[in-house]
């Protein structure tokens, strides 16, 4: 948000810069990756019903969580 505050003022300050000029770079990306042996909810739009379990693991490559529900229930879960 402060990024593209302070490039609207500079764009607001020069009145004599073209249209043309292409905006800048967007901010990098930052990838947050699931923490293992977190409390999480997932809802389940079929039921209308949030379900809670734990992060029992995750797999960068596949980006995938492996779940287990306070149910029993495991599940892989592309978050």
């Amino acid at each position: 948000v402060e990024y593209e505050l302070e490039h609207q003022e500079d764009v607001n300050s020069s009145s004599d810069q073209s249209n043309t000029e292409k905006p800048p770079p967007a901010p990098p990306t930052v990838k947050v990756f699931p923490e293992v042996n977190k409390r999480i909810q997932v809802y389940w739009p079929l039921d209308k019903a949030w379900y809670t379990g734990t992060i029992l693991g995750y797999n960068k490559l596949m980006n995938e969580c492996h779940i287990r529900y306070d149910d029993g229930d495991y599940e892989t879960l592309n978050l």
